[in-house]
């Protein structure tokens, strides 16, 4: 029984090749596609450092470990870069506070912001990138895209673009 399991699994693993019919072909590049806007949304879930859901999804843990470390880092710049206030003081208190300069930790929280917007894009990104190669792969070319257009005087046109080796 082994063997025979082992045989199956085997040969399903190479069963889309080359030689496959172009329906069979389509049939596994749709249930094998990942959905770019399910991974938007598990990012969207989960936006905790290093809960990587929709970086999971796609099957690329490290690059959003990366960063998560970038934004940590930018994190620990910003709240190293600021100043105590400086005072002077005489006999009966404060006389005078300068605040310091905190335009450095500013920038700095500003970009982990950024970073974190930008992972949200990353991961839709990676999703395409990931269903490009499973086409590639599969039917050894690149993929077709599809745009619509609306407009009121001629209506709703649909468009394709199939590249050419």
């Amino acid at each position: 029984m082994k063997k025979i399991f082992f045989i199956l699994c085997f040969s399903l693993m190479y069963a889309i090749g080359p030689e496959s019919s172009a329906e069979a072909k389509a049939i596994y590049f749709q249930t094998e596609r990942i959905s770019p806007e399910n991974a938007l949304y598990y990012q969207l879930g989960c936006p905790l450092p290093f809960c990587n859901l929709g970086y999971a999804y796609s099957d690329n843990w490290k690059r959003g470990f990366k960063w998560d470390l970038a934004i940590i880092g930018t994190a620990i710049i910003a709240s190293t870069q600021d100043d105590d206030p400086e005072c002077t003081y005489d006999y009966y208190g404060p006389v005078s506070c300068d605040d310091g300069d905190d335009s450095m930790s500013t920038v700095a929280g500003m970009v982990a912001l950024g970073i974190s917007i930008y992972k949200m894009i990353d991961v839709y990104q990676t999703a395409e990138r990931y269903n490009d190669n499973l086409y590639k792969k599969v039917f050894g070319s690149s993929r077709p895209y599809f745009s619509m257009d609306y407009s009121p005087k001629r209506g709703a046109l649909l468009s394709m673009s199939v590249p050419i080796k």
